[in-house]
């Protein structure tokens, strides 16, 4: 939407911040900064319906694509290798598991 000009502020984290300059600047528009945020909380949002259990085994196959390269394999050349990086860290970090 905002490469396509439909918007005018987007909230953009810092790993895309270089990729949509170079885009934005190929169309002739600058990204300008306006104000940090310093926290976003993140969520998976499920309706009352699902029990806990079936949340948790989601959340599960979720960690493990992180471990086991299959979102990486799906994101990399999409999402910035740190943001990728970040999220194997958290799942090892959460397993127990480091490197």
């Amino acid at each position: 939407m905002f490469l396509q000009q439909r918007a005018d502020l987007i909230v953009w984290n810092e790993f895309f911040t270089a990729p949509l300059a170079q885009k934005l600047s190929e169309q002739g528009t600058e990204l300008v900064r306006i104000a940090d945020i310093d926290e976003v909380q993140l969520y998976l949002a499920f309706s009352a319906e699902h029990a806990d259990d079936y949340i948790a085994q989601w959340q599960q196959a979720l960690e493990q694509s992180y471990l086991d390269g299959s979102m990486r394999a799906l994101y990399q050349g999409t999402f910035p290798e740190e943001l990728i990086m970040r999220l194997e860290q958290f799942a090892r970090q959460k397993q127990g598991i480091s490197f």
